[in-house]
């Protein structure tokens, strides 16, 4: 474990440090230098000192003390400017930068870290979660200014720099439906409550977060069942989760009305085919749209469509997702495609097909609704086999047509809802 710290000049009149007894919990050290109080109470094996050249004088009376009492196994000097303008403060942060290898765990000590380069500490740890997925122990900083009669208090700042991580969690869910990095932070805060033995425990944050995942994972891999049951699931989980979390996790709060959209996708997956389980499938091809998610939203437009026929013919309904009876109405629909090819190239007595083709032709719409079809295929396909074809559509109407393929198939849908 590394610490990374700074060293100034001291008082401006004597050039040193107070001396001063920090604690830290149940732990005290009386010391000048808080360095020796963070060695002792947390124990890196590497000590990181900021240090400008004025402050070299304290630099070396610190690693003096250190190197006496054997307190840490390395320390090193790092050289700064004093961060009077933009472009030293962007030296400083690529000197932090370069002390922290991939995967370290660090201690953040800011105490001495004067005028803006807490600041400069804080967006350094953000940029070294996310390039080189180092672990924060520690943000601490010893307060001074608010000394008691027990002495100076080691505040840990920790839990204010996971704000930057929730505000990247709430961000992924509210703009690309992941909650991916939501969830985990929900479930480690619970882990949390219980492995510090915290007084208040949640119970609900943890499945509530699982299940906040699992939704998430269905909308992206186009797996309505998974994503209505899930959603149902939230939905029973979010009033004592919301709880929870205005205790444990105030940054989320903000998040839960947002949350509480999924109910419009919540309920059950029955056996048998109705139209309500038609109309939350509708309701996520829409969401799907509002993510970006277009490929998805093909996809299971093209599914949708299929099973809003079965739905609509009556045709066998509690089987509706054997593989055999979407087959039969996806062949009927093929039907239909080549009779109103035929027609429309004049060779409609070349017309040979099953007439009933499971009940489509009985419908006054069935021409509109196979048309509908065959956009919906030839939008899904195109997208689905990567444009690998010798007239892909233009990428750049990608968006336009699936947008009004799903918005004729929500018209198709409502205006028959009676049937």
């Amino acid at each position: 474990m590394k610490c990374i710290t700074f060293i100034g000049v001291g008082r401006p009149k004597t050039r040193k440090y107070d001396r001063a007894n920090y604690y830290f919990k149940k732990m005290e050290k009386e010391t000048e230098f808080i360095q020796e109080a963070i060695c002792e109470f947390f124990k890196p094996e590497e000590l990181y000192v900021m240090v400008t050249d004025q402050a070299m004088e304290n630099y070396r009376k610190l690693e003096s003390k250190l190197k006496e009492n054997n307190l840490v196994r390395s320390i090193k000097t790092v050289k700064i400017p004093a961060g009077k303008n933009v472009d030293e403060l962007w030296e400083i942060f690529r000197k932090i930068s370069s002390v922290v290898e991939e995967g370290d765990s660090l201690i953040f000590d800011i105490t001495h870290g004067l005028r803006s380069l807490p600041f400069v500490c804080f967006l350094s740890i953000a940029y070294l979660k996310e390039v080189k997925n180092v672990k924060i122990e520690k943000v601490v900083y010893g307060a001074y200014e608010a000394r008691d009669e027990r002495g100076t208090p080691i505040l840990d700042l920790t839990e204010i720099t996971t704000l930057l991580d929730w505000l990247n969690a709430v961000r992924d869910f509210l703009k690309f439906g992941d909650a991916t990095n939501l969830g985990k932070l929900m479930e480690e805060a619970q882990n949390r409550a219980y492995k510090e033995k915290l007084e208040f425990k949640p119970v609900a944050l943890k499945s509530f977060a699982q299940n906040l995942e699992e939704f998430s994972l269905a909308v992206h891999l186009s797996r309505p069942k998974e994503a209505i049951t899930s959603a149902g699931k939230v939905v029973e989980l979010i009033d004592p989760a919301e709880k929870e979390i205005e205790v444990l996790l105030p940054p989320a709060t903000h998040v839960i009305d947002k949350i509480k959209e999924i109910k419009r996708f919540a309920g059950v997956w029955g056996e048998s085919l109705d139209f309500e389980c038609i109309k939350k499938q509708m309701e996520l091809i829409k969401y799907q749209l509002e993510l970006g998610l277009f490929v998805q939203a093909a996809e299971l437009a093209r599914e949708l469509l299929v099973s809003y026929l079965i739905y609509r013919l009556n045709y066998r309904t509690s089987e509706w997702l054997e593989r055999d009876i979407r087959r039969s109405v996806e062949l009927s629909l093929g039907h239909c495609q080549d009779i109103i090819r035929k027609e429309k190239e004049g060779r409609a007595d070349e017309i040979n097909l099953v007439k009933d083709a499971i009940g489509l032709l009985d419908m006054e719409d069935w021409k509109s609704v196979v048309k509908l079809w065959m956009e919906i295929s030839e939008v899904r396909n195109d997208l689905a086999h990567c444009g690998m074809n010798p007239h892909p559509i233009d990428i750049n109407r990608v968006e336009k047509r699936v947008r009004e393929i799903v918005e004729k198939l929500e018209r198709l849908i409502l205006e028959n809802s009676s049937h």
